[in-house]
């Protein structure tokens, strides 16, 4: 468990490769981030399945699942690093595989102690949310731990 000082607190951001998330960690470095604050930036990538066909994982198409899911998970971490890197932000990544990803968030930053996650938010319809559900309102329902939500570029209207 991560320990925390006074001065110090552990902020989960979780995200993934899309332009809520970045605008998240954005709004974070601009908005409330702190000198000594020990970020992570937590990706939940739903895992691979694996086919049932033991065969099956021999073929081309899985081969070339396998890859692009690596490959993912490589862009991903050039992209925050270099995010990092234009912020002078020092930042851990953590990938994990999960299904549930909302649950998974939560579970990680209490085992973190962070003091808050840190999240966007994509800006669906409260029917399409409703219908295929959300992580951020996930996240902000089920989490013990305080959660900032940033919301998508478009929901502040002049």
């Amino acid at each position: 468990m991560a320990e925390q000082t006074a001065s110090t607190r552990t902020v989960v951001i979780a995200v993934t490769i899309s332009e809520h998330s970045q605008r998240a960690f954005e709004w974070y470095i601009e908005n409330i981030h702190k000198s000594d604050d020990h970020v992570i930036l937590f990706y939940c990538q739903a895992p691979l399945e694996q086919p049932a066909d033991p065969y099956s994982t021999h073929t081309l198409d899985w081969q070339k699942k396998v890859r692009k899911h690596d490959d993912e998970q490589k862009e991903f971490i050039k992209f925050y690093t270099n995010k990092c890197k234009e912020f002078s932000q020092s930042a851990k990544i953590k990938i994990e595989n999960h299904h549930r990803s909302g649950e998974h968030i939560c579970a990680f930053a209490e085992k973190q102690n962070a003091a808050y996650i840190v999240i966007g938010k994509r800006g669906l319809s409260s029917i399409r949310r409703t219908l295929i559900g959300g992580v951020s309102d996930h996240v902000l329902s089920h989490s013990n731990i305080p959660v900032v939500l940033v919301p998508h570029a478009h929901a502040h209207h002049q």
